[in-house]
């Protein structure tokens, strides 16, 4: 199966970011824009790996859980890999919350490591909102997009995703979900 870990976005933030993209669209011409329901922070594209590595992996999750906490996100605006040229991915980069994902990639990074062959690249946490078709009409994103509303929600929890690919586009499919614990509030103390 073609499989990758990630963080999946509220339904609220979702449709908020789907909004905002829509500002987005009259800049690139062709792009294959990724529907609300699969807006998320991946975390590592696993590529295809076996059932037994699928069930492995989500034994870790679980094993893990404990040291997941639920934590609040900002997105900053969009940007594109590369930084600079012509643009083959569209991104929302991420603000607040930004150290949090990457604490769990590289509390992560090792134990995947070991069950799957992981590509080892820095890791930006960012939420993919489309990808380039070969489009030489792409422009850089101009800097005054940067200046919209701040998007923001909350993470709760951590999916290994299956990803068919169709015709029309990627599915999804939820293998393993586990839920992070919700931050204490010790306000009042």
């Amino acid at each position: 199966m073609r499989a990758f870990l990630a963080l999946p976005l509220q339904s609220e933030t979702a449709a908020n970011l789907f909004e905002r993209r829509e500002l987005l669209r009259g800049g690139f011409k062709k792009v294959r824009w990724v529907p609300p329901c699969n807006l998320h922070i991946t975390l590592f594209f696993l590529g295809d790996i076996s059932r037994a590595q699928a069930e492995e992996i989500g034994l870790l999750l679980e094993d893990l859980s404990e040291r997941f906490i639920s934590f609040p996100i900002e997105l900053i605006g969009p940007g594109q890999f590369p930084p600079k040229g012509k643009p083959r991915i569209i991104y929302e980069g991420l603000g607040k919350g930004a150290a949090e994902a990457k604490r769990i990639y590289s509390l992560l990074m090792p134990r995947l490591d070991n069950i799957v062959n992981l590509e080892k690249r820095k890791y930006i946490p960012h939420i993919t909102l489309g990808r380039t078709q070969n489009d030489s009409t792409c422009r850089f994103l101009d800097d005054n997009i940067y200046h919209l509303e701040t998007v923001s929600g909350k993470i709760s929890g951590m999916t290994l995703f299956e990803s068919l690919l169709r015709s029309t586009g990627a599915e999804y499919y939820p293998v393993k979900q586990i839920t992070f614990k919700e931050e204490e509030n010790h306000e009042g103390r």
